[in-house]
């Protein structure tokens, strides 16, 4: 449930949270007692990993693995 419950949370601006209730599949009341809750000890954890995240790779795709090709084939570089 907390999935749906997040999904509507993050939608609210763009539809009508009964609307979204119905669509969902949850109740009004599920809702609001989740929204009221404290972050669980996952969450919070969680919180902590995406600020550690920026620092371990600045920019996109600078993580591990191996590079990008050259967008000429190396062949054609070398004539016979």
């Amino acid at each position: 449930m907390t999935e749906k419950f997040e999904f509507i949370d993050g939608e609210k601006g763009n539809y009508p949270l009964v609307c979204m209730f119905n669509w969902m599949g949850v109740s009004k009341s599920g809702y609001y007692e989740w929204h009221g809750r404290p972050d669980s000890v996952t969450a919070r954890r969680r919180a902590g990993l995406k600020e550690l995240r920026p620092r371990t790779h600045p920019r996109p795709g600078a993580g591990a693995g191996p590079g990008r090709l050259p967008a000429t084939p190396m062949a054609a570089d070398h004539n016979p």
